[in-house]
């Protein structure tokens, strides 16, 4: 057992700096770090196998070594997600009700009506290695959210790199996105519930989700009492160690009862006041330690992608996918912006940040390939989309920006 632990340590530590390497990588292209992070991530499982076959890939990753650092990903994915929730939980806009309104309806409703509709299109191929196995209704709202879902934690990277944290076009899409992925979490979870085409696992999955909702608000209000919040402002390491269980404990509970991890760590950082600042440093601390582990991630999102590998990739799904994808988000998000008053070159502003997928599609995708929803081929398509989506946000919000001032510059002269 100790020669295994020290085996995923050493395999843990490797695709750390691998994931470094990726960031630098990504600097230099002028990319976000994370899709370094994604890229070398999700090749470091198929290089090995392509250098030197299966049996090195069973050296490097055998199975008990394997399901380990499954076990590390999914622990650090919760503490991440918990600083993520409870940060999106502080954030207030200034854009204003209606336009928030108007953009999250542009950028959500037709996207997953397209996601629908390409669902409905991929059983219509009558293609075996692209369904999977769960009811229609699962297969149909999984494609949906796959489609309609903005990645929260790039959007924010790429508004701090581009300094739009601040401005009307950083706070309108933060704010719509992080209200969207909450309704795309809600669905993902009902997804999972319905695959396996029982009316009443639907119903047990929206009854636990309305029980953890009330819970998290309950224990948010206990949170928030002055004398618990004067203790962990004099005990920020037991408060850090009491936020990480309760995002782990949360995500493990969430997975047992039939919804996904994803949902227990994301109602476990809600239910923290991190409006208080002695719990705002105690999550803080929790993320930074649980994003520090997120490209192990991606390590066992690739080692899917050689499961899924065996039926071949499938490209004339996978472009009309990527495509269909990209185009009703930043379509979407354009208009939304422009019906809430915004200009035009602020709206496609948004619009591109709306296409934004990266980290929360690929936790997305790794659910619905081990619940059986989508088949490793349609994973890989999907997979395509999310990473070729996320590497077109910088260039296209640099194209905006130039366009932009030329106009300014014509309009002088």
């Amino acid at each position: 057992m100790v020669a295994v632990v020290a085996h995923v340590a050493l395999v843990v530590l490797a695709v750390l700096l691998v994931a470094q390497a990726g960031r630098v990588a990504a600097r230099v292209l002028g990319q976000p770090p994370v899709i370094g992070e994604i890229v070398v991530g999700l090749l470091l499982a198929p290089a090995v196998l392509l250098v030197g076959g299966e049996p090195a890939l069973e050296v490097v990753l055998p199975d008990q070594v394997l399901d380990l650092v499954k076990v590390v990903a999914d622990a650090g994915l919760a503490l991440f997600l918990v600083g993520l929730a409870g940060e999106t939980g502080a954030r207030r806009t200034t854009g204003g009700a209606r336009s928030v309104v108007w953009l999250t309806a542009c950028s959500l409703v037709p996207a997953l009506a397209v996601g629908a509709g390409l669902a409905l299109w991929v059983t219509g191929l009558g293609d075996q290695g692209l369904r999977g196995e769960a009811s229609a209704g699962s297969f149909v709202l999984f494609m949906a959210v796959a489609t309609a879902i903005t990645a929260v934690p790039v959007l924010a990277r790429i508004l701090v790199d581009r300094d739009l944290m601040s401005s009307d076009v950083g706070r309108l899409a933060l704010t719509s996105a992080v209200t969207m992925d909450v309704v795309c979490y809600l669905l993902l979870s009902l997804a999972l519930g319905l695959r396996a085409g029982s009316l009443l696992g639907a119903v047990r999955e929206i009854l636990a989700m309305a029980v953890a909702g009330v819970t998290a608000m309950l224990v948010r209000r206990v949170l928030r009492g002055d004398r618990i919040t004067g203790f962990v402002a004099t005990r920020p390491l037991a408060a850090a160690a009491a936020v990480a269980v309760g995002a782990i404990g949360a995500a493990v509970v969430s997975r047992q009862v039939g919804l996904t991890t994803i949902f227990g760590a994301v109602v476990a950082g809600f239910a923290v006041p991190v409006d208080r600042e002695p719990w705002r440093r105690a999550v803080e601390s929790v993320a930074r330690f649980g994003r520090s582990l997120v490209p192990v991630f991606f390590v066992t999102a690739g080692m899917s992608t050689v499961a899924g590998g065996q039926g071949g990739v499938r490209w004339l799904p996978a472009v009309v996918i990527g495509v269909s994808a990209v185009l009703v988000k930043i379509g979407g998000g354009y208009l939304g912006s422009r019906l809430g008053g915004s200009p035009p070159a602020s709206s496609w502003r948004v619009g591109v940040l709306m296409n934004t997928k990266g980290l929360t599609e690929l936790v997305v995708l790794q659910l619905g390939l081990g619940a059986g929803i989508i088949t490793g081929s349609l994973f890989v398509a999907l997979l395509l989309m999310a990473v070729v989506a996320t590497a077109l946000t910088q260039p296209l919000l640099s194209l905006v920006d130039l366009v932009d001032r030329r106009r300014a510059v014509a309009g002088h002269s």
